[in-house]
């Protein structure tokens, strides 16, 4: 709700809309259409931007009121259909319907004037400027009072196997009980228990070792790292974003919780350090994807692709491509950080990474090729260069996804077909993986795109 009254409040604002009331009922209607509440967070963030292009095509307007109108109503259409696409530079003549005798904006032979592109400065205010619309939205509670329900996965309970010195643990609790044992046998009993109740019912009353209290926050701390290092829960747990974590409890435990509103809340405090480390660790962390497909890729998809690559590279994202005319051209147009492999030196009068033919990249190429052994000694070079495109230049460091176009649209290996071409290569190896495939001729796969860059931001 709150999103429609700024949105209102806006519209009321902006001369384009002066007779905005004619038309309000049709564009209610069309707001609840496209506005549903698993993608409100996202339309705010790119509403804000919208906003932002037309308050500065509004400054540099000529028109009089009855053409702005027309114009300004029109303009609308557009941008709506540009929200709910996602990705889509808010420029009003943007793929515009209009001749120039229809448009009103036309003069001297030559459209009203449109905003030179940001400057990087003033894509990171505008970044910052949408972070804060959609934090200044957000009515969630600002602190987790106790890990159960939703966040029963922040507790010691939790089952999250982990391997420490050669040995299974179920969860953080039988871990923490077994190294208070100095008895080897008492701690096989302790990590052998069906329960972590069990586990804290016989860490009570084993042999304690004479040092405990003093290295007990130091174990406990190690046995958070080690559960969090399971990718599902690290991200599990930075989805509480700077949220405070409380284990609040109704057994009396004032030193790893909160009782009766007192507590010195280390677990708690452990998990959050843990938070921040994870925090830190992934801003320093490059994270690369793949943006590749078709050279006949069609001109409206080149554009988005292009769209796509800019804002993925405002988020610390290296692409990797390959130098080719259409799709890896369009991506590696507007990137800021990119891997560009080539089969050879002067590719396409490209420069960029040659990758040597190591055997883990012949015997990559050999698998993934149904037909290796019948390549020219050319077709074998590309073949490599899309192993590198996908692994990275160790080889070890996986894209994180794979953005695409093909003709049918396939994301997965049993999906390839000769319509597929050279990319279905690249796909079916990601596919083997695990590694997520966006193939853009397939319309729910552009939703996935946007959905992963609004987790981004």
């Amino acid at each position: 709700m709150e999103y429609i009254n700024q949105k209102s409040k806006f519209v009321e604002n902006t001369s384009v809309f002066r007779k905005r009331k004619e038309r309000q009922k049709e564009c209610k209607v069309r707001e609840d259409s496209f506005i549903s509440e698993e993608k409100k967070s996202i339309n705010r963030y790119w509403l804000v931007f919208a906003k932002q292009e037309m308050l500065e095509q509004c400054k540099t307007c000529g028109n009089d009121s009855d053409a702005c109108c027309k114009i300004g109503c029109e303009v609308f259409d557009r941008v709506v259909e540009a929200i709910d696409e996602g990705l889509t530079e808010m420029n009003p003549c943007f793929n515009c319907p209009m001749s120039k005798t229809q448009c009103y904006g036309w003069s001297n032979n030559k459209p009203n004037p449109i905003p030179p592109a940001k400057e990087e400065e003033d894509d990171k205010k505008a970044v910052e400027s949408m972070k804060e619309y959609v934090e200044t939205a957000d009515d969630t509670p600002k602190e987790v009072t106790e890990f159960r329900g939703k966040y029963h996965f922040l507790s010691n309970f939790y089952e999250s196997p982990f391997v420490i010195g050669g040995n299974e643990f179920k969860t953080v609790e039988h871990f923490f009980q077994a190294l208070k044992c100095t008895d080897k046998e008492e701690m096989l009993s302790v990590i052998n228990a069906p329960t972590p109740g069990k586990a804290r019912s016989i860490g009570r009353r084993v042999n304690l070792r004479d040092d405990w209290q003093d290295v007990k926050v130091s174990f406990m701390y190690a046995g958070l790292k080690a559960k969090f290092k399971n990718p599902s829960l690290r991200k599990m747990l930075l989805d509480t974003g700077n949220k405070v974590l409380k284990e609040t409890n109704t057994w009396g435990d004032t030193y790893w919780g909160i009782s009766n509103g007192k507590g010195k809340n280390m677990l708690g405090r452990l998990l959050m350090k843990l938070r921040k480390e994870i925090k830190e660790e992934e801003a320093s962390k490059v994270r690369y994807y793949t943006g590749i497909g078709s050279r006949k890729t069609p001109y409206n998809i080149l554009n988005k692709m292009s769209e796509i690559a800019k804002a993925f590279g405002n988020t610390g994202f290296t692409l990797r491509s390959g130098g080719a005319p259409g799709a890896d051209s369009a991506f590696e147009k507007t990137a800021k950080e990119k891997e560009v492999f080539l089969p050879w030196n002067g590719f396409n009068n490209k420069s960029g990474i040659i990758p040597k033919a190591t055997v883990k990249a012949l015997e990559l190429a050999e698998e993934f090729h149904p037909n290796w052994h019948n390549l020219s000694d050319s077709a074998r070079r590309f073949m490599i260069r899309n192993v590198y495109q996908v692994l990275g230049k160790d080889l070890n460091t996986p894209s994180e996804f794979v953005i695409c176009w093909t003709p049918d649209g396939a994301e997965t290996a049993n999906e390839r077909s000769i319509k597929t071409g050279g990319t279905g290569f690249a796909i079916a190896l990601a596919d083997s993986l695990g590694i997520p495939v966006y193939n853009l001729a397939n319309p729910e796969s552009l939703e996935e795109v946007r959905l992963k860059f609004a987790e981004l931001v």
